[in-house]
């Protein structure tokens, strides 16, 4: 089920990207859109490395085992200290956003980087909501949920879809941001009936349990630093694109992606295939 989804959902993105160069083509708005996707991208692999599946599903079912109180004042802790911190983080990036693109895309016009700066504000809605869907992903993954969770990605990629179609002949390369923002908000609500069915839904509070979010940082840490340091390394590499050319940001997005798709697709293909074979070897056994 997942595999499948997964593969939807690569097709999707496919499909997603391929409106985008046919509408825009090679232009200046791609170069904009994808320049603004850098800073909120950023600060969703790292802050949101706190909060991620892997992390926190091992916990959740600790926690599980003691009582379900004991789960919920895990995740109120959790929640509460990922809103604060995510929350922050977004409003000084928001205040220090012409500061940040401009060190960033040196090479890039005045007009356009004033475009950047609008279009990289809208989008810091993005890792809020997707840090959101990445808690309550933990729930619907620790109890069996796989459905709701894998439409998740799915719904996003929809936003985005819907966002460039409908949304570009008004807004222009804005709407595409719309899209992603709508995006990031259906990835986090699916999940949402789910956690209130379950009781879970959480608690804001401003009183933190440190010694829960200190095991957790810790935990999270090793993945935040490899996550960080790739899209350092992306960052950078963008950013002397822009520099050697004007459309080559672009040009070297798609060829990324593009490479990004084939290895998930074989990747997907070849758990398919091992998990067909794992099958017939365990109705022989039986």
């Amino acid at each position: 089920m997942l595999g499948f989804f997964a593969i939807l959902s690569q097709v999707l993105a496919f499909l997603r990207d391929r409106l985008l160069a046919h509408i825009f083509g090679v232009s200046s708005d791609l170069d904009i859109y994808y320049a603004a996707f850098r800073i909120p991208d950023f600060i969703f692999v790292t802050v949101a490395s706190v909060v991620s599946i892997s992390v926190l599903v091992p916990f959740i079912i600790e926690k599980d085992v003691y009582g379900r109180e004991e789960l919920r004042k895990f995740i109120d802790n959790i929640f509460s200290f990922f809103s604060v911190l995510i929350v922050s983080v977004a409003s000084v990036a928001f205040i220090f956003m012409p500061i940040l693109s401009k060190l960033l895309f040196r090479g890039m016009p005045d007009e356009m980087l004033s475009e950047v700066v609008t279009i990289s504000r809208l989008m810091l809605l993005s890792p809020v909501f997707l840090g959101f869907s990445n808690l309550f992903g933990s729930l619907t993954q620790a109890y069996n949920r796989f459905t709701v969770y894998a439409l998740s990605p799915l719904l996003y990629n929809v936003g985005i879809i819907l966002g460039t179609i409908f949304l570009t002949d008004k807004y222009g390369i804005y709407g595409v941001a719309i899209g992603v923002v709508v995006g990031a908000c259906m990835h986090a609500l699916v999940q949402v009936p789910f956690v209130i069915k379950s009781g879970l839904l959480p608690k804001p509070s401003l009183s933190f349990d440190l010694s829960i979010i200190k095991r957790v940082s810790i935990i999270s840490l090793p993945r935040t630093l490899t996550l960080s340091m790739n899209q350092l390394a992306f960052i950078f590499l963008v950013s002397m694109a822009r520099l050697w050319r004007q459309v080559l940001f672009l040009y070297y997005h798609f060829l990324t992606t593009f490479s990004r798709y084939c290895f998930l697709l074989s990747v997907c293909l070849i758990h398919w295939q091992l998990s067909q074979r794992f099958h017939g070897i365990s109705k022989i056994m039986i």
